[in-house]
Formats: C-alpha cells, structure tokens, sequence
C-alpha cells in the first residue's frame, strides 16, 4: 500500500485533527499520524523548536 503522511496543525495533537479522513485513506494506504515534536510533554529550548527541526523529525 502507498503511504500517506498527515500533519497536524500547531493547536492538538495529530489524530484528533485527522479523525474523519483516516477512515478513508487507511482502506487504501498506510496511513502515519505522528504527533509534531513538543505535543508529547518533551520539553527542548526554544532555539530548537523551528519549522526545520520539526521537518527533520518527520
């Protein structure tokens, strides 16, 4: 099956943004809904919570 990767917004974390469409897409795909770097209760300095660092994660 292809892969589909869904990000979620900055607000909450990843299922709860997705939760209608990962019916769909999972009939057909493998579907990857990882919760952003920070949304886990890790804690880093702010000099690491950039756009690239999140990126890198992914």
């Amino acid at each position: 099956k292809p892969a589909v990767l869904f990000l979620h917004d900055f607000l909450i974390d990843g299922t709860f943004g997705w939760n209608m469409q990962i019916e769909f897409f999972t009939k057909e795909s493998n579907a990857f809904i990882p919760n952003l770097v920070f949304f886990d209760g890790l804690s880093l300095t702010l000099t690491e919570k950039t756009e690239a660092f999140q990126a890198d994660c992914m």
